[in-house]
């Protein structure tokens, strides 16, 4: 991904999404277009809802919020890029569309193939180590007892996360029903 650059700010990216905050300062910093208040548009709810019904498994999500951390902040697709300048001012939107354009119009440098990242779970009790595993950068690794505060997480999933959450919890609940009703 190609840095997203506006009157010399350098726009972060992170797992293909932009910081909006980042947005927010370069166009002023004002308090009436705070990221929050954004948000609150029901203009905006819709396009967020009509992103996500239309993005596939292998697209990031539309918006994701993080507390704390290296990448603290909102981050939003590109398509929210423009919608949230086009919220704040004209000029402001035909500066990020500029931005958006000369990335089109920059030449590429060839890029080297890179290998797969991994990351390694490890497993330690007593402080020695039991045993290691290789997961991929999708993977999720998580305490059972604690995914109800990952769902509760603003911005942590989309609108088909949840489905599939649901889906998921339902067919295990079918399950633990017909298992019961057995006994």
């Amino acid at each position: 991904m190609q840095t997203l650059v506006i009157e010399s700010t350098r726009i972060r990216t992170h797992q293909g999404l932009y910081c909006l905050n980042d947005l927010h300062k370069v166009s002023g910093a004002e308090k009436k277009h705070q990221p929050a208040l954004y948000f609150q548009n029901q203009q905006t709810k819709d396009l967020i809802v009509e992103i996500e019904s239309q993005s596939d498994q292998g697209n990031p999500r539309s918006v994701m919020t993080k507390r704390g951390g290296n990448f603290q902040g909102t981050w939003v697709c590109k398509e929210l890029v423009y919608a949230y300048a086009m919220w704040i001012s004209a000029k402001f939107h035909l500066q990020v569309i500029r931005a958006f354009d000369s990335l089109q119009n920059t030449p590429k440098t060839p890029t080297i193939a890179q290998p797969p990242r991994m990351r390694m779970l490890v497993s330690i009790e007593q402080g020695q180590v039991v045993s290691t595993q290789l997961i991929a950068p999708e993977c999720m690794v998580f305490d059972p007892n604690k995914i109800h505060q990952l769902i509760e997480e603003p911005g942590y999933f989309n609108a088909n996360d949840y489905r599939r959450i649901i889906e998921v919890a339902t067919g295990k609940l079918s399950e633990l029903a017909a298992v019961a009703s057995q006994r």
